[in-house]
């Protein structure tokens, strides 16, 4: 068991951070969210993927994918259990160890998988991180007595924490933690310490594309990768919704929930997702009068910025969970409209993908659907 108090609230408290130059490195893409190009974003559906229905293998809430190893991991926060399934829907195990035995968490804050296909999931109540293998039936517990928000693996034995917590205040961004030889230190502090009642709920701080793991610094405009627990400024998003240190003073003297959005300007309070394939970026922005904002990025074409509206009826939820090589994924839920929307809207739809679809009931599982997208220049 690895514990690892010490060095991590001594880096918080006395600032003595081990930081990162990216600081002063200029983003590889750039941005200008505020434009929104008025061309069409058109997605082209490439694979459906009925996820295999079992008494073991029910979803309740389809909160992360992961695809790696030839292997899909979904997160469902609702049971608090890590469903896996293979490359083309089939159920192969789970993890659901709820409890407060060894090998047990209380509940899941955050999930993330190693490159090798091992399962990370942490437990905030319980401050420490499980990493499960073969198939769950070994497991390896990594205490830290911290308050964190959300977990990524950053190789076999760096793992990194976003938004550490210290007596009501967010004081680090990102930290890492060599598993092997304990030690930790900060990556990247906040340039002034948050009320935790300042940060609502979001639901991803690491996005994962592939073997890409993206973090999204809080209240910055800077979207940096990790590689090997070193940071590099990646995506700079140019805006002027971005709040500053006096904005979210106002904010901290309030309750904020999900529910009750911070007030009518439209700033930015998250980045839900940002996924990347070849070609373009999707990211979700949670902020302002209309909460929601789902826009593509096209990267060969001096990254320019376009609203998802166009998608239509392909797109039946118009968020981005994953990456699957070069495409993207949603999901729906295969209610007898949602099926016919389907099939109506995929003319190259083969006849055994859909028969597959209608037999589908709708308490089966999500259908993943895989697509790629194409803009109007």
């Amino acid at each position: 068991m690895t514990t690892i108090i010490y060095l991590l609230l001594c880096i918080i408290a006395l600032g003595s951070c081990q930081t990162d130059k990216s600081k002063e490195e200029n983003a590889s893409i750039i941005a200008n969210i505020d434009i929104r190009n008025n061309g069409d974003v058109r997605s082209t559906p490439v694979k459906y993927i009925s996820l295999e229905t079992t008494d073991n293998s029910l979803i309740n809430s389809v909160s992360k994918v992961i695809f790696t190893n030839n292997k899909f991991y979904i997160l469902d926060l609702t049971s608090k259990s890590v469903f896996v399934f293979s490359s083309e829907g089939k159920y192969l195990f789970k993890i659901h160890r709820v409890g407060e035995a060894p090998g047990e968490y209380i509940d899941i804050t955050d999930a993330d998988i190693s490159n090798k296909g091992d399962i990370y999931i942490a437990d905030v109540n319980t401050s420490k991180v499980l990493k499960y293998t073969d198939e769950g039936t070994k497991y390896k517990e990594i205490k830290t007595d911290i308050t964190f928000l959300g977990v990524g693996v950053c190789s076999d034995s760096i793992l990194c924490f976003a938004n550490i917590m210290n007596e009501g205040k967010i004081d680090v961004a990102l930290a890492k933690l060599n598993t092997i030889s304990n030690h930790s230190s900060t990556i990247l502090p906040h340039d002034y310490s948050v009320a935790v009642q300042a940060v609502p709920f979001t639901s991803s701080f690491f996005y994962r594309s592939n073997n890409t793991l993206l973090f999204y610094h809080r209240f910055t405009p800077f979207i940096y990768i990790i590689e090997e627990g070193k940071l590099r400024k990646y995506i700079q998003l140019v805006t002027d919704r971005i709040p500053g240190k006096e904005q979210l003073k106002k904010w901290e003297a309030k309750e904020i929930t999900f529910q009750s959005p911070f007030d009518s300007e439209e700033y930015i309070y998250a980045i839900n997702s940002c996924f990347e394939t070849n070609d373009h970026l999707f990211l979700e922005i949670w902020g302002g009068k209309t909460l929601f904002q789902h826009i593509v990025i096209d990267k060969k074409a001096n990254n320019k910025v376009y609203n998802t509206l166009s998608l239509g009826d392909n797109m039946i939820n118009h968020n981005v969970i994953g990456i699957v090589d070069d495409s993207f994924v949603t999901y729906t839920i295969p209610t007898k409209e949602n099926v016919s929307a389907m099939i109506r809207n995929d003319k190259n739809m083969n006849q055994e993908t859909k028969n597959t679809l209608l037999s589908l009931k709708e308490d089966d599982n999500p259908v993943l659907i895989l697509f790629q997208v194409e803009t109007e220049k």
